[in-house]
């Protein structure tokens, strides 16, 4: 089953009391997170369908997801009933296949298995068949080994004859028994299935109930190869690396019950104590929390701490002895065993609340869903790199503290309060520019980094009282940050020539001689606009490009007629580097086109329709005071029927009679195809029509429910 994050969902399960949501394909949901491992934003999920016209091919929220892939609500994924391998289960001898190379051994059907016999000679009987499949299309594979005693191969080539091409293959060391299930995507019209011992070793194998069919779905190929972080739906900045959910029974201690615990430890008023009556260490523990070999994190709180030392174990894996109040996290591979222990020596005396484990994932191609904005959407960004050295550790001494004037230099204490992602790793930093009132008078910290460019510079920051302070972020210009109450992110974007990031207060930027803030989470790097934290420790961390394509295929989408919509938001106004950035239905380069896209001049929003082949070059181009929100978009296409609608409003049509051939566009890219000028900015919905919907479908899809859904999404407020 997959990771389920935060909520379960109402899998559009309808309820005459009133819960669950209804909408047009009540069992998307259902297999969407039957088929994925990682499952989440389940709500907005289904108010997306609720209010999607149930004409949709293909239809992709943000919810679920793979390592390597972006998963579509709509086709729901299916395995199709029709088989491709004919005589599969050998019920009719070797009819059907066809049997190579025999002299190297034996090919025959003993008690309805095929059994394959190799001599242990330079060649390797082989036996084949000829499927039908289609370039693009994913297919199911499944069969049975038995009484294996030598190397097999398993494989499906897009030729007949030789080795080279194929598409996907099973290799199996003398494992004696098999229950095999995989998947392909097909490179050629007429597949190979091939299925031969290895060479040079002598044995045997029984194979059988070989079977090929088509898989029904749409998701997207997703890759970045590098971990990412983002802001989840409790609100908090984490590394996407981090998903597998809560792995702790109990861990906040609000009941007596899931953990074990040696002499001097009992659980009451909602925490674990220990009070110093035991002999040795005493252990705190919880079975089965550990997979052997995998990456944690562990987290916990140390309360009333009076005596003695206690330590956190992941399996036998062994930490550092704790010997204060706080909050500790650190990360341990589990070794030994599956427990987990919080083992306290024999003069330890104090309380322990808040444990929580979640592993470490090595998966680095994990889509991220983004709460930023209080709703899931799926985040693109393109690479960047964190040229400071310690994003966090403002202790360090290559940030450095100085004052100017009357001004002192600032004060930093680390580990000071919980930051933004939840952790106790945020520092407090108190500024004092004296009694001067001039801007000669300042207190200021700052870390100079070679130069990059034109960059941006961020900083997360808040008050650490009541008050609102003003406090400059610094490079070639600056900005005042009103310093609040509440954590918010500071960003000075498109600076020329950025070396250097800079906290200050000076006397013209507010009433008061100090500020007492809190701060986390330093990023200065290259590019017009800042992007998701990336955190470093000790030297500069890159994350790579976001990258999703290679969705749909010429049954999900018409060529002929149809509708590609979504809901997306930028992330900047204009940007030289990244002018067009394109989500597109195309035949898999970018000669043949349907697209939406932002991009060409300031807040522009635009939709493509171009065929090289049909003369088709259409560009409908609006634009609006801020495309950093989001926008419904949608384009039509239909011969003597084109047109562009934004947020309900038609903005321009054409009555262009040409349209492509059958069969044409077949792929569905946030880029323009092929792969270049990617899509850049968050998406919450995406839905391709394989008919031209009338215009007032599409003024009904690309508006908003109620008004105050629309001040919402628009990220207004509503006095």
């Amino acid at each position: 089953m997959p990771n389920e994050i935060y909520h379960k969902s109402n899998w559009g399960n309808a309820n005459a009391g009133g819960f669950g949501d209804v909408y047009f394909d009540a069992a998307a949901t259902n297999k969407l997170y039957n088929h994925s491992d990682y499952y989440e934003n389940s709500n907005g999920t289904d108010k997306i369908l609720r209010d999607l016209s149930n004409k949709a091919s293909i239809v992709l929220t943000p919810t679920a997801y793979s390592d390597g892939s972006l998963n579509t609500v709509i086709p729901p994924y299916q395995v199709l009933p029709q088989e491709l391998v004919t005589n599969g289960d050998f019920s009719n001898g070797t009819t059907n296949w066809t049997l190579d190379d025999a002299s190297n051994g034996s090919i025959s059907v003993v008690d309805g298995k095929l059994e394959i016999v190799s001599n242990g000679g330079a060649g390797y009987p082989v036996v084949k068949q000829g499927i039908s499949t289609s370039i693009g299309k994913k297919y199911s594979v499944t069969f049975s080994v038995t009484n294996n005693t030598t190397g097999f191969w398993f494989r499906v080539d897009s030729s007949e004859s030789g080795l080279g091409g194929f598409e996907t293959f099973y290799a199996n060391d003398k494992t004696s028994s098999i229950n095999f299930k995989g998947e392909f995507t097909a490179i050629s019209t007429t597949s190979y299935l091939k299925i031969f011992a290895e060479q040079n070793d002598a044995g045997s194998f029984e194979i059988d109930n070989i079977s090929i069919k088509e898989i029904q779905e749409a998701d997207f190929d997703f890759s970045r190869g590098s971990s990412a972080t983002r802001v989840n739906e409790q609100g908090l900045i984490e590394d996407v690396q981090i998903l597998s959910g809560e792995l702790v029974t109990n861990g906040g201690f609000d009941t007596d019950s899931d953990w074990a615990f040696g002499t001097g430890w009992s659980i009451a008023n909602g925490k674990a104590s220990c009070d110093g009556s035991q002999t040795g260490n005493s252990d705190l523990y919880q079975l089965n929390v550990f997979t052997v070999g995998k990456l944690y994190r562990l987290t916990f709180d140390l309360l009333d701490y009076s005596a003695g030392n206690i330590r956190i174990r992941c399996g036998t894996n062994t930490d550092v002895f704790r010997f204060a109040n706080g909050t500790y996290t650190v990360e341990m591979i589990a070794q030994g065993d599956a427990v987990l222990r919080l083992q306290a020596d024999a003069n330890f005396i104090g309380s322990i609340d808040n444990v929580s484990v979640i592993e470490i994932t090595d998966d680095t191609d994990l889509p991220r869903i983004d709460y930023t904005s209080g709703f899931g959407s799926l985040l693109l960004e393109p690479q960047r790199t964190n040229s400071l050295l310690y994003s966090n550790l403002f202790t360090w001494s290559g940030w450095s503290k100085a004052g100017a004037g009357t001004g002192s230099a600032p004060t930093v204490t680390g580990d000071y309060a919980i930051s933004p992602d939840g952790s106790q790793n945020a520092s407090r930093l108190q500024l004092d520019k004296g009694s001067g009132t001039t801007t000669s008078d300042y207190s200021f910290m700052y870390e100079t980094v070679t130069s990059v460019g034109t960059g941006s510079i961020s900083i997360w920051m808040k008050s650490n009282d009541s008050n609102t302070y003003q406090v400059a972020l610094r490079e070639s210009n600056f900005i005042v940050c009103d310093v609040t109450p509440e954590w918010q992110r500071f960003e000075l974007n498109n600076q020329a020539s950025t070396n250097e990031i800079q906290i200050m207060l000076r006397g013209t930027y507010g009433t008061s001689n100090n500020a007492d803030i809190l701060i986390y989470g330093a990023q200065l790097e290259e590019g017009s606009y800042a992007t998701s934290y990336i955190p470093t420790n000790g030297s500069t961390v890159t994350r790579s490009a976001d990258v999703a394509n290679n969705s749909g295929n010429a049954d999900l989408i018409n060529s002929i007629e149809g509708v590609l919509y979504a809901e997306i938001e930028g992330f900047i106004s204009t940007d030289t580097v990244e002018q067009n950035r394109y989500i597109t239905l195309t035949n898999g380069i970018s000669n043949q086109r349907v697209a939406l896209l932002l991009g060409g001049n300031t807040n522009q929003l635009r939709a493509i329709v171009y065929s090289n082949t049909q003369g088709i070059n259409l560009s409908f181009t609006t634009s609006l005071t801020d495309v950093k929100q989001f926008n419904k978009l949608a384009v039509k296409y239909k011969s003597g029927d084109y047109a562009f609608f934004l947020n309900g409003t038609k903005i321009s049509s054409s009555s262009e009679t040409s349209i492509f051939t059958a069969n044409t566009l077949n792929d569905i890219s946030f880029d323009v195809g092929g792969g270049t000028q990617q899509f850049r900015g968050k998406t919450k919905e995406l839905a391709v029509f394989k008919e031209a919907l009338t215009d007032a479908e599409l003024e009904n899809l690309t508006s908003w429910v109620s008004f105050k859904e629309m001040a919402t999404d628009l990220e207004y407020t509503l006095e």
